[in-house]
C-alpha cells in the first residue's frame, strides 16, 4: 500500500542547515545522513517511489525493488554523500550521489549488485520488468543507461566529471525553493 505524504514524520537528528525558501519564505532544513539512520532512509526510499516515474509515483508492486535499485547503492557505498530536506518535521526530498563514479563502479558489483542479483534469483521480488532488466544488465544481455553512449565518451566523462548526482523532492514541495 502506499504511504501518504504525511506518513513521512522523520524528525532529522543532530546538526542541520535552515534554509527558508526564496519563493514561499518556508523554512526547510538540510542534513547530511549516514548509514545507521533507518527512518530518514525509509523515508527517502519512499520518495524515490513516490517521484520515480518523472516526478509521479510508480506503481505500489514496483516500490520493494525500485527503491532499492534507486536509493540503496548510496546508503550502502557513499552514505555520508545523501542529504536530506525537511520541513516540518517530514523528509520532503534529498540530494545523493558520489564524488567518484569509478569508485562507485567498483564498489557497487560487490556491495550491491551481486547481493541484489541473489535476492532477485531467490524470489525475494516479483519477476516485473525491474526484476527481468536487473537480471538481463548483471549478464550483459541488456544495456545500461549509460551504455548508450559511446565508451571514449564515457571515460572522457569519467576523467573530466568524475562526479554525480540525483535529487527528488516531494511535488508539494516542488517549484518552492528546495533543490534549487
Amino acid at each position: 500500500m502506499l504511504r501518504s505524504y504525511e506518513s513521512q514524520r522523520v524528525l532529522l537528528n543532530g546538526d542541520a542547515v535552515r534554509f527558508a525558501s526564496p519563493v514561499l519564505h518556508e523554512p526547510f532544513t538540510v542534513k547530511r545522513l549516514s548509514s545507521n539512520l533507518e527512518a530518514e532512509w525509509r523515508a527517502v526510499h519512499e520518495i524515490c517511489c513516490r517521484t520515480g516515474n518523472n516526478g509521479q509515483p510508480i506503481s505500489a508492486e514496483r516500490w520493494p525493488l525500485f527503491a532499492r535499485l534507486g536509493v540503496e547503492p548510496y546508503q550502502k557505498i557513499f552514505p555520508q554523500w545523501t542529504y536530506a530536506a525537511q520541513a516540518g518535521g517530514l523528509v520532503i526530498g534529498y540530494l545523493t550521489g558520489c564524488p567518484d563514479s569509478r569508485a562507485f563502479a567498483r564498489s557497487w558489483l560487490w556491495r550491491f549488485a551481486l547481493p541484489l542479483l541473489i535476492d532477485v534469483i531467490c524470489g525475494r521480488y516479483s519477476w516485473n520488468p525491474d526484476a527481468r532488466r536487473c537480471v538481463r544488465q548483471f549478464f550483459g544481455l541488456e544495456m545500461q543507461p549509460h551504455g548508450i553512449f559511446p565508451r571514449e565518451f564515457r571515460r572522457m566523462l569519467y576523467r573530466d566529471y568524475p562526479a554525480h548526482l540525483h535529487m527528488n523532492v516531494e511535488a508539494a514541495w516542488r517549484w518552492r525553493g528546495v533543490g534549487t
